[in-house]
């Protein structure tokens, strides 16, 4: 495993995160729909700069009230239950994944860029040289091929246009993507060493939290990303797809993310790559009032290439799991037809025969009989797996024609 990729993770043993808003398809779960005689949505109120989201995790791993003295994010003893394996195995694979991902975030969140004067391009120098991005970065904003968006940019930081003043709020129709392309200057001694880092669009931008307010107004607002870090011996892409604000659903949220490491090819050894693909969505229950009453479905599939582009669907591990925050109950489904000892997978898959569509209570990890959780709507027997995909696939990797050194 190369240092790069240990860096990434911070001391977790693996780690895991654009992906088309297509590639996962979200699942319906006896889940509300906006009533059609609900009124318009009022205006977009649009933040007075442009910040990058703080995080796009939805947690999967908070305990609810029943069982927060078992501590399931991270358990300091065995329950004993035939599912607590695979039910642990989920909140590690979700956590994990994040956890690569808020790296990346921590240090863009910090930039805050004019929206007013509408910005296209942007620098930072003298960063501190153990930043993640090194001693620079630059980032411009303009319209370029991304997969997954199918509206034009504004190509500027203002999602209502380039040619005047932006405004503080606008119609929602009136809103265009803001899409970026970011270098990094990893080197720390030479002005020409700029090399791609990052692309990705907003269609909905962040929203940072009012200090002077009681409530909590932070949003990472919806969009993509795709990041892609190099090194002597590996290359990692990964990425997210979030959907974080829905004036119609306010509970709902979706975070899609991929982490792909491959390894170089040398004499001895061939290019080798994992595909690390994690869907996590929140949906709110019928008449939800507040975000604990939420329906949580997380899907993973994970598959080795040996080369790369040589991936069999048939060898990979699936695995599906559903809980609802104000219940004791979890269902899930593991697949595990990986052919041989995985590389770089999220997290270490259980050892456990595989199953399907199994119930258990949350409290116990013991199983119980599969009516109770379709009782309570949290049945995966119909939730679709990821598809298998591999390392090449253009979701997965920058645009194909980010420019080698930047625009300005």
């Amino acid at each position: 495993m190369s240092d790069l990729f240990k860096k990434i993770v911070g001391g977790i043993a693996f780690a895991a995160t654009a992906l088309t808003l297509a590639l996962f398809q979200p699942a319906s779960c006896g889940l509300t729909t906006p009533s059609p005689a609900a009124p318009p949505a009022p205006p977009a109120e649009l933040p007075s700069a442009l910040t990058f989201p703080q995080s796009v995790n939805i947690e999967f791993g908070e305990p609810s009230e029943e069982t927060a003295s078992l501590n399931l994010v991270r358990p300091l003893v065995p329950i004993g239950g035939e599912f607590f394996d695979a039910i642990q195995f989920g909140f590690d694979v979700n956590g994990r994944a994040n956890d690569a991902v808020q790296l990346f975030l921590d240090e863009l969140n910090k930039l805050e860029i004019p929206i007013n004067p509408v910005t296209r391009t942007f620098e930072v120098t003298g960063r501190a040289p153990d930043t993640f991005f090194g001693d620079a970065i630059k980032i411009d904003f303009a319209e370029f091929n991304f997969p997954g968006k199918t509206e034009a940019c504004t190509g500027c930081t203002c999602p209502t246009g380039c040619d005047t003043a932006c405004p503080t709020e606008a119609p929602e129709e009136d809103l265009k993507p803001v899409c970026y392309r970011i270098w990094s200057n990893p080197s720390f001694d030479s002005d020409d060493a700029y090399i791609p880092l990052a692309a990705g669009f907003m269609t909905r931008l962040a929203v940072k939290d009012d200090p002077a307010t009681p409530e909590d107004e932070t949003n990472a607002g919806n969009g993509a990303f795709s990041i892609r870090l190099e090194d002597e011996s590996s290359i990692i892409n990964t990425g997210a797809v979030y959907v974080h604000r829905n004036a119609a659903r306010p509970f709902d949220k979706t975070t899609d993310l991929f982490n792909v490491p491959t390894g170089k090819a040398t004499e001895t050894t061939t290019t080798r790559a994992t595909v690390n693909l994690i869907s996590t969505a929140q949906k709110g229950l019928q008449g939800a009032t507040n975000a604990s009453q939420v329906l949580k479905t997380l899907r993973f599939t994970g598959s080795q290439e040996v080369p790369v582009g040589a991936t069999d669907p048939d060898h990979a591990i699936q695995y599906i799991a559903q809980f609802r925050e104000d219940a004791d109950f979890w269902s899930g489904t593991l697949q595990n037809n990986l052919q041989s000892e995985p590389l770089d997978l999220t997290a270490e898959p259980p050892d456990m025969e595989n199953f399907t569509d199994e119930c258990a209570q949350l409290s116990t990890a013991i199983g119980v009989e599969e009516l109770t959780c379709e009782d309570l709507g949290i049945s995966v027997g119909e939730v679709p797996f990821i598809d298998v995909k591999t390392s090449t696939d253009p979701t997965l990797n920058l645009p194909a024609d980010f420019p080698a050194i930047p625009t300005f």
